[in-house]
């Protein structure tokens, strides 16, 4: 339950590089993926996340802590 912690683009570990860390930023947050532990009524948040460092765009699985599973087994960029 956590943002990423290496991007599954690039494969740069966020937060290793201290000030100089890019990181990433969220775009959008919608509904699905897991459901929150904490409030299982609730759906869950798919992420649109940006790696600073590659400059790519992935989705990701608030709560399931992983790429959300597309059509074919795939995960989104492949």
């Amino acid at each position: 339950m956590a943002y990423p912690r290496r991007c599954p683009i690039c494969g740069i570990e966020h937060g290793t590089n201290g000030a100089t860390d890019r990181g990433h930023v969220t775009l959008k947050a919608a509904s699905g993926g897991t459901r929150s532990p904490w409030r299982p009524q609730l759906p869950g948040r798919i992420l649109t996340l940006r790696c600073m460092t590659c400059a790519d765009d992935y989705e990701w699985d608030y709560f399931g802590d992983a790429q959300p599973s597309v059509a074919g087994g795939r995960r989104p960029g492949e």
